[in-house]
C-alpha cells in the first residue's frame, strides 16, 4: 500500500499504483486538491484501488509499504516520528519539495528516527530523498 501525504493532483499516488503498488490512500487538507486528485484517479480508472481523503495525517492508522510526501522540510521534520510508526519494515519514504540547504537537516532528522538514506538528488535549488525503514 502507498500513502501520499498532501496528495495535490494525486500524481505520486497514481504513479505508485500504476507501477505495481496494490492500493493507496491520498490525503490532503485542501478541498480543491482532493477534487483534482479524485478526478485524476477516475481518469486513470483507479477508483477501485485508490482513495482520496480529507483524513488528517495525525489520525492515520495502519502500515504502508511506501509513503510519498512532496512537502517542505518543517512539515517533513514534524512528521518523522509518526512516519517511523506507519512505514512497514523495509518500507520506503519518498520526500520531495525540499530546499537544497535543508536536505542535510532532513537526512539527520530521518536517520535519528531509524531511517537509512538510500537516494538523494537535487536540481536547481530543490532536492528529494528516499529513506528505507
Amino acid at each position: 500500500t502507498v500513502l501520499d501525504i498532501g496528495t495535490g493532483s494525486g500524481i505520486l499516488l497514481i504513479t505508485a499504483v500504476r507501477l505495481g503498488i496494490d492500493s493507496g490512500l491520498g490525503i490532503d487538507i485542501d478541498p480543491s486538491a482532493r477534487a483534482e486528485a479524485a478526478a485524476n484517479v477516475s481518469l486513470n480508472r483507479l477508483g477501485h484501488r485508490v482513495e482520496i481523503s480529507d483524513q488528517s495525517f495525525e489520525t492515520i492508522d495502519g502500515f504502508f509499504n511506501l509513503v510519498t510526501a512532496n512537502l517542505r522540510y518543517p512539515t517533513l521534520k514534524e512528521m518523522s516520528a509518526t512516519l517511523g510508526k506507519i512505514t512497514c519494515p523495509e518500507g520506503a519514504v519518498v520526500c520531495s519539495g525540499i530546499r537544497c540547504h535543508e536536505l542535510s537537516a532532513l537526512i539527520k532528522t530521518y536517520e535519528q528516527k531509524g531511517f537509512s538514506l538510500v537516494w538523494q538528488e537535487h536540481s536547481h535549488d530543490w532536492a528529494g530523498a528516499v529513506f528505507k525503514e
